[in-house]
């Protein structure tokens, strides 16, 4: 009797161990079901990256940011570019022209002045454009370079990587111009 008890426990503990089995497999198979639905005919077709970023920099500098976009879409007029909102940094040339370096890659140069210590680098968001339409976007994301230096005071805004001297002329003084000179 007790053996009967137990079975018919059993028999009614697995049959609910199966409803909520089948009704967790049926809600699971529906929301991949739809998830695949949402993303059906739709492939990325730009891919963005930088070509070079500096990683000191400071204040008041102006330096270049080059940025690469390749497209997969054939049938485009040209590229827009957008930047979310600058923090500490001015963007010099916001509505520079993307300029085509092979097919279907195209390359664009932003300069950016740093105006604080504490800026940051403003994303890139890239659209493809046809007939005056976005057919799809995507954002790149910069990172900041690692120190902001704050001017001295005898900082020329000149950085360069190499100096050339082409001409150069040199005049004898004696000492006293030379301290006339200092003293001024």
């Amino acid at each position: 009797m007790v053996l009967k008890c137990y079975r018919v426990l059993l028999l009614s503990l697995m049959k609910k161990i199966l409803i909520l089995l089948a009704l967790s497999l049926t809600l699971f198979h529906s929301s991949i079901v739809a998830e695949e639905s949402a993303y059906q005919n739709y492939a990325k077709s730009i891919f963005l990256s930088v070509e070079q970023i500096p990683q000191k920099v400071y204040v008041g500098q102006v330096f270049p940011i080059k940025v690469k976009a390749i497209v997969a879409h054939s049938n485009i007029d040209t590229l827009s570019t957008a930047f979310s909102t600058p923090n500490g940094i001015e963007i010099i040339n916001q509505q520079s022209p993307w300029v085509v370096s092979s097919n279907n890659t195209y390359e664009n140069t932003f300069y950016f002045k740093i105006t604080t210590t504490n800026a940051k680098i403003p994303n890139i968001s890239v659209s493809l454009i046809k007939n005056k339409e976005p057919l799809e976007s995507a954002i790149l994301t910069l990172s900041t370079p690692s120190s902001f230096r704050k001017k001295e005071d005898f900082f020329s805004n000149v950085i360069a990587q190499t100096l050339v001297v082409n001409k150069y002329k040199t005049t004898t003084f004696d000492a006293k111009k030379c301290h006339d000179g200092l003293r001024n």
